[in-house]
């Protein structure tokens, strides 16, 4: 899997195609669906999984510093 990486971030192609069309839902999604299978989690822990994920993202976005 290659990885792209700006700044002080990496990620695979396929997430880094996600942020770089503003695609934070759909990230989100990928991100989480990547997590219950690799790691699993209870149904009912799911809502909550979403919810800190989104935050992270979110995070994540409001400090990305623009390309020049």
């Amino acid at each position: 899997m290659e990885a792209h990486a700006r700044q002080d971030w990496t990620a695979c192609a396929a997430c880094a195609e996600l942020i770089d069309a503003d695609k934070w839902q759909a990230l989100t999604e990928r991100t989480l669906h990547g997590l219950v299978k690799d790691h699993g989690a209870p149904y009912e822990d799911v809502p909550a999984v979403r919810s800190q994920m989104r935050d992270l993202l979110d995070a994540f976005r409001q400090n990305m510093i623009p390309e020049a």
